[in-house]
C-alpha cells in the first residue's frame, strides 16, 4: 500500500497531537497524586503502574509491531495475521490470569492486594487487545480514531482519579480510573476494526504462520521491554530502599516520561511507511529516515538543556518542596534523553530493514548493562544511580545502533554528525545565555527567550559554509517548514 506525503504528515500530526494531549493529562494526573497524597502513597501508586507496564509488554510479546511490519509489506494478509495474533494473545491472557491467581494464593496476600492485582490484570488485558486493534488501523494509515481515543481515555482517568483525590483518596479508585481508560480503548478499537476497517474477526491458528510471527515478535518484545526499563527499575529500587525513595524517583520519571513519548509516537507513525519504503522506494526510505533523525535531534537538545538548568524549579513548582531531593536525578535523566532520542531512528531503521534481531540484541545488551549498573549503583547513590545507569546504557545503545545502521544507509555518519554539530552548538549557546540570565529573570520569561535564541542560532549556523554565510541556505529549510505548517 502506498502512502502520499500529505497523508503521512496528517498521520504524524494527528497521532503526535493525541499523544501530547494524553501525556499532558497523564502528567497532570500524576502531579495531582503527588501533591495531594504523601510521598509513600505516590511511591506505592508508581510501583503498581510499573508492574502493569512491565507485564503488559509480556502480554503483547511484540506481536503488535510484528503485525504492523508484516502487514505493511503485504496488506492483503492483514486479517489473516490479525486473527492468528488474537489467538496467541487470548492464550497469553489466560496464562496471565492463571499466573496472577497462583501468585496471590501462594503468597497469601491481603484482600486489598488481591483486588488491586485483579484490577490491574483486567486493565492489562484490555490494553493489549486494544493495541493490536489499533495496529491494524496504523497499517491502513487510519489513525484519527486512535488519536481521539487516546485523549478521551486519559480524560476519563483524570476525571475519575481527580474526583477520588478530592472526595475520597483511595488506591482502588486510582487504579479503577486506569481500568476505565483501557476499557474505552478496547471498545473503540474493536468497533474501528469491525465496522470501519471491515476486518473479519475469528480464532485462527496456522502453525507455520504462528512460528514465523513469533520469531519476528521476540526481538520486538525485547525492544519493548527496553522501553519499559525505568518501570522495571522501580522494583529494584523498592527492594533495595523504601517507598519514599520510590516516590522521589517517581516524580523525576513522570517528568522525563512526559517527553520520552516523542520518539515513540513519531516511530509509531513513521514505522509503517519506513517499512513500505524500504521494500519499494529506497530514495524515500533515506529521506524519511533523515527527516526523523533531524526532527528528534532538533527537539531533544534544547529540551535537555532546559531540564538541566531548571530541574529544581520544575520539581518545586509541579510537585512541591517535599520532592526537591529528586532534582539531581532529573538532571542526569535529562542528559540521558539525548542518546535515547537519537537511538530511535536507527532502531526503526534496523527494524524496517529486517534486522530486528540485531536491534533486539543491541537493546538486550544495553538492558543488561543498565540493570547491572542499577544494582551496583543504587546502594551508594539511590535514585541517582538509576539515572547514571540510564545515561551510560543509552549512550552505548545510540553508538552501537548508529554503527550498524550506517551499514544500511551509506554516508549516514556524515549526515548525522553534521546536523548534531549545528544543533549542539546552538543548544549550548542558548544554555550559556540562560545560565547567566537565570540569576536575574524568572524561568517563565527565559523559556520563550531561550527558544528564540535556539532557533536564531540554528538558522545562522545552517547558513555557515566554507565560502562564508549563505543567507539563502540558512532560510530555505525554515521557510519551507513554515509554509507546510501554515498550509
Amino acid at each position: 500500500m502506498t502512502i502520499s506525503s500529505k497523508q503521512l504528515i496528517r498521520n504524524i500530526t494527528s497521532i503526535t497531537c493525541a499523544y501530547v494531549g494524553r501525556k499532558a493529562l497523564t502528567f497532570i494526573y500524576f502531579t495531582l497524586i503527588a501533591r495531594y497524597s504523601g510521598v509513600e502513597v505516590t511511591g506505592a501508586y508508581f510501583l503498581l503502574v510499573s508492574f502493569a507496564a512491565v507485564i503488559t509488554s509480556f502480554l503483547d510479546f511484540g506481536f503488535s509491531n510484528t503485525l504492523i511490519r508484516e502487514a505493511s509489506k503485504a496488506p492483503e494478509k492483514l486479517a489473516f495475521y490479525l486473527n492468528n495474533i488474537l489467538t496467541a494473545k487470548i492464550f497469553l491472557s489466560a496464562l496471565a490470569i492463571v499466573a496472577g491467581t497462583f501468585i496471590l494464593i501462594f503468597f497469601d496476600y491481603s484482600l486489598r492486594i488481591k483486588i488491586l492485582v485483579a484490577m490491574l490484570v483486567a486493565t492489562m488485558i484490555f490494553e493489549t487487545f486494544a493495541e493490536t486493534f489499533f495496529s491494524c488501523a496504523r497499517v491502513r494509515h487510519h489513525m484519527k480514531t486512535e488519536a481521539q481515543t487516546l485523549v478521551i481515555g486519559q480524560f476519563i482517568t483524570l476525571m475519575v482519579g481527580g474526583l477520588s483525590l478530592w472526595l475520597y483518596p483511595s488506591l482502588y479508585l486510582l487504579i479503577l480510573a486506569l481500568l476505565l481508560n483501557q476499557m474505552c480503548h478496547f471498545f473503540r478499537s474493536y468497533y474501528l476494526v469491525v465496522h470501519t476497517l471491515s476486518l473479519p474477526l475469528q480464532l485462527s491458528f496456522d502453525k507455520t504462520t504462528f512460528i514465523s510471527l513469533t520469531k519476528i515478535a521476540i526481538p520486538f518484545h525485547i525492544a519493548v521491554l527496553f522501553e519499559q526499563i525505568l518501570y522495571a527499575d522501580a522494583f529494584i529500587l523498592k527492594y533495595l530502599t523504601e517507598d519514599r525513595i520510590v516516590g522521589l524517583f517517581g516524580v523525576s520519571h513522570a517528568l522525563i516520561n512526559a517527553f520520552r513519548f516523542i520518539p515513540i509516537v513519531l516511530g509509531l507513525a513513521i514505522f509503517p511507511a519506513l517499512s513500505s519504503f524500504h521494500a519499494f522506494s529506497p530514495s524515500k526510505f533515506k529521506k524519511l529516515f533523515q527527516g526523523f533523525y533531524t526532527v528528534l535531534l532538533s527537539l531533544v537538545a534544547p529540551l535537555a538543556i532546559f531540564l538541566l538548568l531548571f530541574s529544581s524549579e520544575a520539581i518545586d513548582l509541579l510537585f512541591g518542596e517535599k520532592y526537591i531531593e529528586s532534582s539531581r536525578t532529573l538532571q542526569i535523566l535529562a542528559l540521558s534523553l539525548l542518546p535515547l532520542f537519537l537511538s530511535y531512528p536507527f532502531s526503526k531503521l534496523l527494524d524496517a530493514c529486517n534486522k530486528q534481531l540485531l536491534n533486539a540484541t543491541l537493546k538486550g545488551i544495553s538492558l543488561v548493562i543498565h540493570l547491572t549498573l542499577t544494582v551496583v549503583l543504587i546502594p551508594s547513590f539511590g535514585a541517582v544511580g538509576i539515572a547514571l545507569s540510564c545515561l551510560l546504557s543509552y549512550t552505548f545503545l545510540f553508538l552501537a545502533s548508529m554503527h550498524y545502521g550506517s551499514k544500511m544507509l551509506p554516508h549516514v555518519y556524515s549526515f548525522c554528525f553534521k546536523n548534531m554539530l549545528y544543533v549542539m552548538l546552538a543548544s549550548c549557546f542558548m544554555g550559556y545565555c540562560l545560565f547567566i540570565l537565570k540569576l536575574f529573570l524568572h524561568p517563565f520569561v527565559l523559556i520563550p527567550f531561550g527558544f528564540f535564541l535556539y532557533i536564531s542560532s540554528l538558522i545562522l549556523l545552517r547558513g555557515m559554509t566554507r565560502s562564508g554565510f549563505n543567507k539563502d541556505e540558512a532560510y530555505r529549510e525554515w521557510l519551507l517548514l513554515a509554509k507546510r505548517a501554515l498550509r
